[in-house]
């Protein structure tokens, strides 16, 4: 943002204020990015090492998902997961996510201008959600900025062993 500050002194008398410069000038243009949805080009599962939360800590693997957008708004991303234990190709999304990141702005990021990203969960291998050394697919869903969805992709691994 550029802001002017323009100043008029007159040589005395009535000053006219229908003649002064407009205030709080700002050049610069609002950048508007809608209308792409996002398209999730990549999805891995990988071992992430150990991971320290409030119940302790436990090994943990990371579900990653990269994704295009052709209107640069992914300045604002989020991800969704879903997964089940059949390694089939295929997860069922039709109910809430089992796994939502919330959204996350990197602060270096500038609006408009994020067409492709990299964004991922570290999840811990806890023993109840996630069993260790078990084989789970699933199904990842990225949201824009503008909270437009792409389709899901699917992608299996098998976790690391419970510590």
């Amino acid at each position: 943002m550029f802001l002017v500050l323009m100043l008029a002194c007159t040589g005395g008398g009535k000053e006219d204020s229908s003649n002064a410069p407009p205030i709080n000038q700002d050049d610069s243009v609002e950048k508007v990015c809608e209308g792409s949805y996002p398209k999730v080009t990549e999805l891995t599962v990988t071992d992430a090492g150990e991971l320290t939360v409030d119940a302790g800590t436990f090994n943990s693997f990371a579900v990653s998902a990269t994704a295009e957008d052709d209107d640069g708004d992914l300045h604002v991303v989020s991800l969704d997961l879903w997964w089940d234990e059949v390694v089939d190709g295929e997860v069922s999304t039709s109910g809430a996510a089992g796994i939502s990141s919330g959204a996350y702005r990197d602060p270096d990021w500038e609006d408009c201008e994020v067409f492709v990203t990299t964004f991922g969960l570290q999840i811990p291998v806890d023993g109840v959600r996630f069993l260790g050394n078990t084989a789970y697919e699933f199904a990842a869903v990225v949201h824009d900025a503008n909270g437009m969805l792409s389709s899901p992709m699917v992608a299996s691994g098998t976790t690391p062993e419970e510590l």
